[in-house]
């Protein structure tokens, strides 16, 4: 069996992670990111897959520059045939590419070289795109630039959610992992430049971009919340408090007051205006207290016509 080093740092990457354990290939070393700042507290907290590699008991390496010489010479002494880099975050030199004795290999969770970047599964959901996979490829300098070995398409459904996709193409990528791996193995692939006129790019999301903008029409509202659903949630205020908004749905009827207004409430149903339609509210939010679904919001809060989402 090849002998393997695991490189990466995010919850996709622990994904693929697991599915090599349960597959029982065991990389020789796992190489992530170090513990940083995260929460409200700032607490020191180790990556996904630094929890997962430190439970199998499996040798991780944490550095903080990549041309470290000892950490190269640790990589170096393992004579590895591939990487596998999935999610890690960072760019890998070109004296750490040349390590592994057939390829680093990538896995990116988009039809590169389409959403290169670090959010590729929130932009085409946020984007409304119909169709989007997974890409191997061989790994170079460039941010998931490299040759493409192989790519898998799915389609992108309506009621898609981040979390959704998310498991969808990590289930791609698992079941796909086995067998690129021997293809490589037996030298058995084709490698295929990227159209470098068709690249886009995927950047990660912050405040600002997850913040509602009820300008905008009811169908790119619905996109952006449930492009971020299960990985942050889009805000927005309302009587000058953070609401993360977890679920609503656009609805047929023309919007004919200001957006972000409400146009309708009862005790079950509220609406707002967006540019072109309402959409109904099912479930959001309030800073620091628990997801509650729309009966609740109205019951606790008492909205009324006219008052605004901004």
């Amino acid at each position: 069996m090849m002998k393997l080093i695991f490189f990466g740092s995010g919850k996709f990457a622990a994904g693929i992670l697991r599915c090599l354990l349960e597959r029982k290939f065991i990389p020789h070393l796992v190489v992530t990111t170090p513990p940083a700042p995260a929460g409200r507290g700032l607490r020191l907290s180790s990556s996904a897959v630094d929890k997962i590699s430190s439970v199998a008991q499996i040798e991780t390496e944490r550095p903080l520059k990549l041309k470290d010489k000892t950490f190269l010479k640790t990589l170096d002494r393992i004579k590895p045939d591939l990487f596998l880099v999935v999610d890690y975050g960072r760019i890998l030199p070109s004296d750490l590419l040349a390590i592994p004795y057939i390829m680093p290999l990538g896995i990116h969770p988009s039809l590169l070289p389409s959403y290169r970047g670090p959010a590729p599964i929130n932009w085409v959901l946020i984007n409304g795109e119909r169709k989007t996979g997974i890409t191997f490829f061989k790994v170079n300098e460039e941010t998931d630039g490299g040759d493409i070995i192989l790519q898998k398409e799915i389609d992108v459904k309506t009621e898609d959610d981040y979390a959704a996709l998310f498991q969808r193409l990590l289930r791609e990528a698992c079941m796909a992992m086995g067998d690129i791996i021997k293809r490589i193995e037996e030298g058995n692939i084709v490698l295929k430049k990227q159209d470098s006129t068709q690249v886009s790019f995927a950047p990660k999301i912050d405040k600002k971009l997850s913040h509602i903008d009820w300008q905008k029409k009811a169908v790119d509202i619905y996109n952006l919340v449930r492009g971020l659903r299960g990985n942050g949630e889009a805000w927005c205020s309302f009587r000058g408090r953070i609401f993360r908004i977890k679920r609503l749905i656009p609805l047929s009827e023309p919007a004919e007051a200001v957006p972000g207004s409400v146009v309708y409430v009862d005790k079950k149903i509220l609406k707002i205006a967006s540019q072109d339609k309402n959409l109904s509210l099912e479930e959001l939010k309030p800073g620091g207290k628990n997801f509650m679904d729309v009966k609740s919001f109205i019951s606790g809060y008492h909205p009324q016509v006219g008052e605004r989402f901004t």
